[in-house]
């Protein structure tokens, strides 16, 4: 199957799960966070496939056509497409990391990863890796997500500090249920917190050298090509949220 009849299974699963993602807004908003069915449709469709490569199973779509994704999912409920928008670009973050980190976040060949940019932890160097300590408020998908990219300041030796970002499993943090909000309720952003966490070596990357410069050759991501730059990359997934939502 070519990548276009790929993403015209995936489109016309997420259609057909248009009316029940709509149907499903107002529990969604009591909620404060969107039913399971949702979830599962979307799994079912390959939506969490769409930005794993295809060295792990994924089917490793361009910005392009993840727009479509992402823009459909909200064309039935905001909030889903919300969470859609951040899970799909998480992921492709996650492609960013070494090897053995992608291998262990796309072994599924279909996962959600949240994240959360501003750097409001610690980490502090120990042996084979890093301590995490910290908490992040508005971290949306969380509830759903298999694993969270969180922003963390560490200090280095010459006193200098340097902004990373770790990947940790959801199950080792703590989140809370602290979101109440007038609208985007369903997105259940809620705040996240790493009580002295171990974090790999292999799972924390410089935000600036892994995130933001990087550009080009990427060996480590399987070469294919998905060399977008990071915020670019983001924006393009919000219009398509903001895109669905108008239609």
């Amino acid at each position: 199957m070519t990548e276009q009849e790929e993403l015209a299974t995936v489109l016309d699963a997420v259609r057909e799960a248009v009316p029940t993602l709509r149907a499903n807004g107002m529990e969604a908003e009591e909620r404060r966070w969107i039913p399971e069915e949702n979830i599962q449709l979307l799994e079912k469709a390959g939506v969490f496939r769409a930005s794993v490569p295809r060295a792990h199973g994924g089917l490793d779509l361009g910005v392009a056509d993840q727009f479509k994704v992402i823009a459909e999912v909200a064309r039935g409920c905001p909030s889903t497409g919300w969470l859609t928008m951040v899970w799909l670009t998480s992921t492709w973050c996650a492609s960013l990391y070494p090897d053995r980190a992608q291998e262990e976040v796309f072994a599924g060949g279909s996962t959600r990863v949240s994240i959360v940019f501003a750097p409001t932890g610690t980490l502090t160097p120990v042996d084979g890796g890093y301590r995490l300590t910290g908490t992040w408020h508005y971290n949306s998908g969380v509830r759903g997500a298999d694993w969270d990219l969180l922003a963390a300041m560490v200090e280095r030796p010459d006193g200098t500090s340097e902004e990373l970002v770790a990947l940790v499993p959801v199950a080792e943090l703590e989140v809370a249920d602290d979101w109440h909000v007038s609208a985007g309720a369903a997105t259940g952003s809620c705040s996240t917190t790493a009580r002295d966490v171990f974090v790999p070596a292999h799972r924390v990357v410089s935000l600036e050298e892994a995130m933001v410069s990087a550009t080009g050759d990427r060996a480590n991501t399987g070469a294919t090509g998905r060399n977008y730059g990071l915020l670019g990359y983001v924006l393009s997934g919000v219009a398509a949220a903001f895109t669905g939502i108008g239609r």
